[in-house]
């Protein structure tokens, strides 16, 4: 079967019946269902690829992370469960901006932070606003007005509504702040990041990516190719250096005069 007939089945898997494409291809309805498995094992096998290399991505920037004296400070200001998460955004940030510079890494760090105080800040405002609504609703009472202070069990009940009110609001408070903070950081980093682009210094092949790039076969094959021209091409440049070159005055003699020049002219002479 031709390249153009496998792209045909490939182009027309979801819009023909697997008899419509036997029939236009003249060939076995066995044959296309063959080639259409072979098509989705490929498939899959990219996608495993991709994760593959997402997951090696995430393996190296954590550890890079872990290795380093960012990684050891930050480690011991959060519990198992933050440092984790920590770790995570962290390489994700890195994978998704590449060529990250040091300014660029604390603003990252500060972002994801503050990200940590705010999911803790929301786990607690939730736990508060259940006590709060669980009080109330074990009390009977529809507001925190209507309960009677002269009762001692409704008075305690009323110290602990009032507690969790006044708590929930001081996290609603924090959350705001921290809110406000973490989008002006990211903000800065975004700002940061276009003037950077608008220089010219993002865009171009970084030396992480030049490497990934060397993970292709093909693309080794070509850069190999690429520098036996070049060293096929200087050879011969070199070698052309070496032959005589007859100057203004009449002088007959080589540009390049190295050691290999010299022995050659003394093979020459005799």
């Amino acid at each position: 079967m031709s390249a153009s007939d496998i792209s045909f089945i490939k182009d027309n898997l979801d819009k023909l019946s697997l008899a419509e494409i036997a029939r236009r291809l003249n060939c076995s309805v066995k044959t296309i269902d063959r080639y259409k498995k072979k098509l989705a094992d490929a498939s899959i096998s990219q996608e495993t690829l991709i994760e593959n290399k997402e997951e090696k991505d995430v393996v190296f920037w954590t550890q890079d992370l872990v290795n380093s004296a960012r990684g050891r400070r930050i480690r011991g200001m959060l519990t198992k469960g933050e440092w984790e998460a920590f770790c995570e955004d962290w390489a994700g940030y890195h994978i998704q901006l590449e060529d990250l510079n040091h300014t660029e890494e604390n603003n990252i760090e500060q972002i994801i932070m503050l990200k940590l105080r705010i999911d803790k800040n929301q786990s607690e405002y939730s736990k508060n606003l259940t006590l709060r609504d669980d009080l109330m609703k074990e009390s009977g009472a529809r507001d925190i007005k209507d309960l009677d202070l002269t009762d001692p069990n409704q008075a305690a009940v009323y110290e602990k509504v009032f507690a969790a009110s006044m708590r929930l609001t001081d996290l609603n408070k924090e959350y705001k702040e921290l809110l406000e903070k973490s989008t002006k950081i990211s903000e800065s980093l975004n700002i940061t990041r276009k003037q950077r682009e608008e220089k010219g210094k993002i865009g171009a092949d970084t030396f992480f990516a030049l490497c990934k790039k060397f993970d292709s076969r093909k693309t080794k094959t070509q850069e190999g190719r690429m520098a036996e021209l070049m060293k096929i091409s200087m050879h011969k440049k070199t070698q052309d250096l070496r032959n005589g070159v007859e100057f203004m005055d009449g002088e007959i003699a080589p540009q390049l005069l190295d050691i290999n020049t010299i022995k050659s002219m003394d093979e020459q002479n005799g």
